[in-house]
C-alpha cells in the first residue's frame, strides 16, 4: 500500500507509533547505559582491590626469592593478611588459591587450608576455571551464582582474579550483583515513562493536528458533494482559514 493512499488520521497514528517505539528505546537504552556505568564502577573497585592483594604477594615472593622466608612462611603470612582485607561494610573479602586448589584466603576461615578444585558450586567447579585461567598469565573475569554469607538463595556475583607470577598463585574478589539489579529497574521504569510520557504528549499533539485538518476537509468534502448537486447558495466553510485548507475553500 502507497503512503499516499492512506488516510491522514493513519499517518499521524504511524507517526506517532514511530515516536513511541523510538522513545521507548531511546529510554531502555538510557537506562542499559546506567547499569553498564554502575556495573564498570563495581570492576574498577574489584581490580584495585585484587591488585592490592597481587602486591602484598608479590611483595612476599620478593622476600622468599632473597631468602628471608620460605614459601610456606610467605603463603602463612599472606593468608593472615588477605583474611583481614574487607571492605563494602564486611561483605567484600580477597580470595586466594594455589594452582593446586589450595585455598589461602576466602570468606570461610574454617576453609583455608582445604584443597577445592573438586568443590562444585551450583554446576561449576568455579575453582578450576579461576585457576585455569589465570595460568597463562592472563586476569581472568567470571561470573556465576553465589550464596550470600548468612543466606539461603544464589545470587548473581562477579569474580575478578589474577595471577602472582612466580607463586603458583592467584588472587581475586568478587561483588554481589544483585543490588545493581535492584538499583537497574527503578532507572528503567524512570526512563521508559519519560518515554511514555513523551509519545503521550505527541499522540495528543499529532489528535490534535488530525482533529484540525480532517474536520475541516470533511466539511469541505460535503459541500463539494452538494455544488455537484447544484446546491450554490449555501456557505462555502473554512473560507477564512489562512492554510492550504483556506486557500482550496476559497
Amino acid at each position: 500500500m502507497r503512503l499516499s493512499n492512506l488516510r491522514i488520521r493513519t499517518k499521524l497514528a504511524l507517526l506517532v507509533g514511530v515516536v513511541v517505539i523510538g522513545a521507548l528505546g531511546a529510554g531502555a537504552s538510557a537506562a542499559r547505559l546506567a547499569w553498564q556505568d554502575m556495573l564498570a564502577g563495581r570492576i574498577a573497585k574489584l581490580v584495585a582491590v585484587v591488585e592490592v592483594a597481587r602486591g602484598v604477594a608479590s611483595e612476599l615472593k620478593h622476600r622468599v626469592d632473597n631468602g628471608e622466608i620460605t614459601r610456606v612462611d610467605a603463603l602463612t603470612t599472606l593468608s593472615r593478611i588477605l583474611m583481614d582485607m574487607r571492605y563494602d561494610r564486611g561483605e567484600g573479602y580477597v580470595f586466594a588459591y594455589t594452582y593446586d586448589g589450595l585455598q589461602i584466603a576466602g570468606v570461610t576461615p574454617g576453609l583455608v587450608g582445604t584443597k577445592e578444585l573438586n568443590v562444585r558450586t551450583h554446576g561449576r567447579y568455579l575453582t578450576r576455571e579461576m585457576i585455569a585461567g589465570v595460568r597463562g598469565g592472563s586476569p581472568i573475569m567470571l561470573r556465576y551464582d553465589y550464596v550470600r554469607p548468612g543466606g539461603s538463595t544464589p545470587v548473581p556475583k562477579l569474580a575478578y582474579a589474577e595471577p602472582v607470577p612466580g607463586m603458583d598463585l592467584l588472587v581475586g574478589s568478587g561483588v554481589y550483583l544483585d543490588d545493581l539489579d535492584a538499583a537497574f529497574r527503578p532507572l528503567l521504569f524512570r526512563y521508559l515513562g519519560t518515554g511514555l510520557l513523551l509519545a503521550l504528549l505527541v499522540g495528543v499533539l499529532a489528535w490534535i493536528v488530525a482533529h484540525s485538518i480532517t474536520q475541516p476537509i470533511a466539511r469541505l468534502g460535503a459541500r463539494m458533494k452538494t455544488l455537484t448537486e447544484g446546491s450554490l447558495e449555501e456557505e462555502i466553510p473554512a473560507t477564512g482559514r489562512s492554510d492550504e485548507i483556506g486557500v482550496m475553500a476559497r
